[in-house]
């Protein structure tokens, strides 16, 4: 349930726009001064609790922890709104997001390129990617959501209809048994509407650790697409039949 946002306007100039209880700031809330000065972040019983960061009116920044009203400790910059999947909607630029997915193809990686790529597209000048990452992260629910979907194929079209999921594939090959080291690729062509392109996405588990997440070819045919994905998984196949009998 979305909570209701309320505004005071003070007689000095000063206005704060967010959450209250009793009359008083409690909750996620922006303080504005009358000089330019702005303060955003958790509030309880009009004062400053929990995470926030305070930007003056020459751009200075502090991003802290505080505890009824004073300062604890400095912090990484929080987002000065909620961070949830329907503010990466609205705030997607899809054309720059479509840039990295054509010029940074891997054949192998271990980051998860693809989410990394789609905090660029949405970052602003105060919600930087850096604040979506920490925001994103420090939601566990969310963040669980999404590396879910990285696996599934469904992650693109559930941030964007612009992008849907034509099929999915998976293959295993155990390239030492011993050890128990093993790599599995998750094959997936997705279409997108806006440069009519299909997409060929890895997602990639290696020894249990490095899991990545990458664009690793584009096509204009659908056909050609499908077609690459099956051939690919038949040639890691193979070189899996072929190695069992070092590990035998």
């Amino acid at each position: 349930m979305k909570k209701k946002l309320q505004t005071i306007n003070y007689t000095n100039g000063d206005k704060y726009h967010g959450e209250i209880k009793k009359d008083k700031k409690h909750g996620f809330g922006t303080y504005t001064w009358k000089d330019g000065s702005v303060y955003f972040g958790n509030w309880e019983n009009d004062k400053k609790h929990g995470k926030g960061t305070f930007l003056d009116a020459s751009g200075e920044e502090l991003s802290a922890v505080w505890s009824k009203g004073k300062f604890k400790s400095q912090t990484y910059r929080i987002a000065n709104e909620n961070i949830d999947l329907k503010y990466l909607q609205n705030h997607l630029n899809l054309k720059k997001f479509i840039s990295h997915l054509n010029k940074n193809f891997r054949d192998w990686g271990n980051e998860n390129d693809i989410f990394y790529n789609l905090l660029e597209a949405c970052s602003t000048k105060i919600n930087n990617s850096d604040v979506l990452f920490h925001e994103i992260l420090e939601n566990k629910k969310m963040y669980k959501k999404f590396d879910d979907e990285f696996s599934s194929g469904k992650f693109l079209p559930m941030i964007s209809d612009n992008f849907k999921l034509i099929k999915i594939n998976f293959v295993e090959d155990i390239f030492d048994k011993y050890e128990e080291k093993r790599q599995y690729l998750v094959h997936q062509v997705i279409s997108s509407k806006i440069n009519k392109m299909y997409y060929v996405l890895i997602y990639q588990g290696y020894d249990y650790t490095n899991d990545g997440y990458y664009s690793h070819k584009k096509f204009k045919d659908k056909k050609q697409a499908l077609d690459y994905i099956k051939t690919r998984k038949n040639k890691v196949w193979k070189k899996y039949v072929a190695n069992q009998g070092k590990y035998d």
